[in-house]
C-alpha cells in the first residue's frame, strides 16, 4: 500500500483499492501474498506494463493536478503501450498532464505536441496539424534525437 500513497496518512486503504482498479491493476493487490501489505522487495515479478500502471495508479491516487511523465510508455510492447495510453488517458481526465516521449503512438493520443531539439522548441501543434506539416515525426526510426512533450488537458 506504501508503493502507492507514498506513505501519505490521509489515503486509505480504499482510495489504493480503487486507483489500483482504474489503472487495470485491480487484482494485482489479491493476487500477492500479502496482499496491499506486500513489501515493495517482493514485487520482482511485475512486468514492465504493471510498473508503469502502478505509477499511474500512484499518480491517481496522489490526486495532483499536473502529471508530468518521462518516457512512460517506453520498453513496452505495442499491445501493452496502449493498454497504458488508454489508462493514462482515462485517468488523466480534469488534469493537465506533460508527458516526454520518443514514441508516436503516445503522440496521437495528445492534445498538443511540442518537439524539441537540443532544448529549443522547434514545432507544434495539435497531432492532426503535425502529422500533415512533418509526418516523418511519426515513424519510429525519425525520433532517436528528439523528444517530444505532450500536453493534455
Amino acid at each position: 500500500m506504501d508503493q502507492i500513497s507514498m506513505h501519505d496518512p490521509y489515503i486509505s486503504e480504499a482510495q489504493v483499492r480503487q486507483a489500483l482498479t482504474r489503472s487495470g491493476l485491480g487484482g494485482l493487490a489479491d493476487s500477492l501474498p500479502q496482499g496491499l501489505q506486500t513489501p515493495v522487495q517482493q514485487l520482482t515479478n511485475l512486468s514492465a506494463g504493471q510498473r508503469q500502471l502502478l505509477a499511474i495508479a500512484r499518480a491517481i491516487v496522489l490526486d495532483s493536478p499536473i502529471l508530468f511523465l518521462d518516457e512512460i510508455t517506453a520498453n513496452l510492447d505495442s499491445q501493452t503501450e496502449a493498454h497504458c495510453l488508454s489508462v493514462l488517458r482515462a485517468a488523466g481526465k480534469g488534469r493537465l498532464i506533460l508527458s516526454v516521449s520518443h514514441r508516436p503512438a503516445s503522440l496521437l493520443q495528445s492534445d498538443r505536441i511540442i518537439l524539441l531539439e537540443d532544448g529549443r522548441i522547434v514545432s507544434q501543434g495539435d497531432p492532426q496539424t503535425m502529422q500533415k506539416e512533418a509526418p516523418a515525426l511519426f515513424h519510429h526510426d525519425s525520433l532517436s534525437d528528439s523528444a517530444f512533450c505532450r500536453a493534455s488537458t
